[in-house]
């Protein structure tokens, strides 16, 4: 009896010390366990980063007063496509209305072209106004993102877009652009014209008098391009860019990238404001800088015109994109279609004289056909 005294107590104390072990196991689970779950937290917890995009919807919109909308066209009426005017004196939009073709002729035609060109492309527009260019290509059957900071110029893109039943096709989204992520205010220099709108920082806004302040619009947040390509999933995009002089500084980053996330075949933009440093934001070394970026990735300048007439075949030197008058440019990447430059390669790179001799010679052509 003895014995079986003895065998009993080991057993069980083999069993204390098996439930003992199980138990230490099952802590140190539990242990593990608190160390997962807080090391989850803690990567849970972290402060979570919200795009500055400001993605808008129709319900988003100010109502608006709708002078008249009207079909515009290209090509005869192979496009053709609906805009809405504004129904107050103002300059841009009066001048659109008036107009029997589209705004901005040249860009409107480069544009159509290279969409034909480019069917499964994205359509970007950065600085829409009321979206001429945006409209146009909608209707064409591209996807687009229009970016523009003035909130009721996006209204009239919506009224437009639901009468031509082409709403779908578009993503509007009210931000201004630059190069980094900060709040700007929108001031109109002259009250008869709302496209010229340009964006100032707390410091600028301080110069101004209480006059001119009564032009400026609620703030407004600025995205980067790199945050805006983040956005499209489809990897050629056709750009249009028009912000008043802040092309320099949206554009940098971009250009000096070795890798760039997306093709852009054509980079269309308004050179004027930039070349003569409009409002103070394109320095003589940032403007020298975007060109040589351009040039760096692969781009050669043209002045705007129809690729179909041969009218873009004179490249335009780094001098004269950095000291000549030109309006419009569209800068064409090596790699996009067609082929257009034709020139051998001393002409390529030609300097002012022989430029305007060779426009001159062009137009001289035309004329004698």
């Amino acid at each position: 009896m003895r014995r079986l005294h003895q065998n009993i107590l080991t057993v069980c104390a083999l069993i204390s010390i098996i439930l003992l072990l199980n138990s230490m196991v099952s802590v140190n689970d539990h242990i593990l366990n608190l160390i997962e779950i807080s090391d989850v937290s803690k990567r849970v917890m972290k402060p979570f980063k919200m795009s500055p995009l400001n993605i808008v919807r129709d319900i988003d919109l100010p109502p608006v007063r709708i002078r008249e909308c009207v079909r515009k066209n290209l090509l005869g009426e192979d496009i053709n496509w609906l805009i809405c005017f504004k129904d107050v004196n103002e300059a841009l939009s009066n001048t659109l209305y008036e107009l029997e073709g589209p705004w901005e002729v040249d860009v409107a035609y480069s544009l159509a072209e290279i969409l034909m060109m480019y069917p499964e492309a994205v359509y970007l527009d950065i600085g829409t106004n009321i979206g001429p260019h945006v409209l146009m290509a909608a209707t064409m059957g591209h996807k687009v993102y229009a970016v523009e900071p003035i909130l009721k110029n996006l209204a009239f893109i919506s009224e437009s877009a639901k009468l031509a039943h082409i709403e779908n096709k578009i993503t509007m989204i009210n931000n201004a652009a630059s190069n980094e992520n900060i709040v700007l205010t929108p001031w109109v220099i002259d009250e008869e014209n709302e496209s010229n709108a340009i964006m100032l920082t707390q410091q600028e806004l301080k110069k101004l008098s209480e006059q001119e302040k009564t032009r400026t619009s609620a703030p407004i947040s600025t995205v980067t391009i790199e945050q805006i390509l983040g956005l499209i999933m489809e990897k050629t995009i056709i750009l249009k860019i028009d912000v008043e002089g802040f092309e320099c500084k949206v554009l940098k980053k971009y250009l000096t990238s070795n890798n760039k996330s997306h093709f852009i075949p054509y980079i269309t933009l308004e050179w004027e404001w930039i070349q003569r440093n409009e409002n103070g934001k394109c320095s003589k070394s940032e403007l020298n800088a975007i060109i040589k970026g351009f040039e760096s990735s692969g781009y050669t300048g043209y002045q705007t015109g129809r690729i179909t007439e041969n009218t873009l075949n004179v490249p335009l030197s780094n001098s004269i994109l950095a000291n000549s008058k030109i309006s419009q440019v569209v800068f064409i990447h090596k790699d996009a279609l067609p082929t257009i430059n034709k020139f051998e390669k001393e002409h390529v790179k030609i300097e002012d004289k022989k430029y305007v001799k060779i426009i001159k010679n062009i137009s001289d052509d035309k004329k004698n056909k």
